[in-house]
């Protein structure tokens, strides 16, 4: 694994999909949505902020696609002065959390979908992600170099950071548990119910 992230749009793109870029410290471990931190731990406990009902399950990717964008955005007005880290750790916190509760709240939206509902609302965000997101953020290289900045700093803020190109996880729940359970715990996220076992067949009768 690299030391480094390579952050791209291809990466966010099969976010959905389930292929996750993770940020990882300098030992090469991974982190979990960037790791939780004393603020966002405190606010585990709150219920996610309510998103009222989108219209369709294309409309609902969509809603996921632009709050990738507010979020890259207010993450980029962030970084871009490059302000000292007592300035910018707590700023990033809030932000993240922030989004990640508007997510979630779209993701129980998700959740009660079926798989054809699924596969729509996921089919509409990668289309904000390869078109809207890129024009008006205007490509991520200014998130790499962010990353690059404070690695050397701080490894953990590099990490959050880097967090906020697969923060679109938090709305599909398949993807969290999988890719993040400790964030999924943290959040509440539950758990789906179980596959039921097919009953076992009676024993065929002996053939005389």
């Amino acid at each position: 694994m690299l030391e480094r992230p390579c952050i791209s749009w291809t990466t966010a793109c099969l976010a959905v999909f389930g292929l996750l870029l993770f940020a990882c410290d300098k030992g090469g471990e991974p982190a979990e949505g960037g790791g939780p931190t004393e603020a966002t731990t405190a606010g585990a406990a709150e219920q996610p902020a309510e998103q009222p009902a989108t219209t369709s399950p294309a409309e609902l990717g969509r809603e996921m696609g632009r709050l990738y964008i507010a979020a890259m955005l207010e993450l980029k007005n962030l970084v871009t002065a490059r302000p000292a880290l007592d300035e910018l750790r707590p700023q990033l916190d809030e932000t993240f959390e922030r989004n990640v509760q508007l997510l979630v709240s779209l993701g129980y939206q998700r959740e009660a979908l079926d798989e054809a509902g699924r596969a729509a609302s996921d089919s509409a965000l990668t289309r904000v992600l390869w078109s809207e997101a890129e024009e008006q953020l205007g490509g991520v290289e200014w998130l790499t170099e962010a990353v690059n900045h404070y690695r050397p700093m701080d490894n953990e803020v590099a990490n959050r950071i880097s967090a906020f190109n697969i923060i679109t996880q938090y709305a599909n729940f398949e993807l969290l548990r999988r890719q993040a359970p400790a964030e999924a715990e943290r959040l509440g996220i539950p758990q789906p119910p179980p596959v039921e076992s097919p009953a076992p067949q009676g024993t065929a009768p002996a053939q005389p």
